[in-house]
């Protein structure tokens, strides 16, 4: 069975593609900001691992996103 990606023209798919990235760009500026400017007032402090997590999950959500698109125009 065909799925519904498979059928989109790669012009539709490079721009829903590059839209899910700016969103998760725009997301990520969001987050590094809350972690600068909103939890200032807080002695809490992040762990290491748990900072390699989250720079590993954001990379590999931008990398899964960047694999859905098809690479030649065929």
């Amino acid at each position: 069975m065909e799925s519904k990606a498979s059928r989109m023209p790669a012009a539709e798919l490079a721009l829903s593609a590059f839209l899910v990235l700016v969103f998760l760009w725009v997301h990520s500026l969001r987050r590094l900001f809350e972690c600068f400017y909103v939890s200032v007032f807080s002695n809490a402090a992040i762990h290491v691992v748990q900072y390699c997590f989250g720079l590993v999950y954001y990379v590999l959500v931008g990398l899964t996103v960047l694999s859905q698109v098809p690479m030649d125009d065929k």
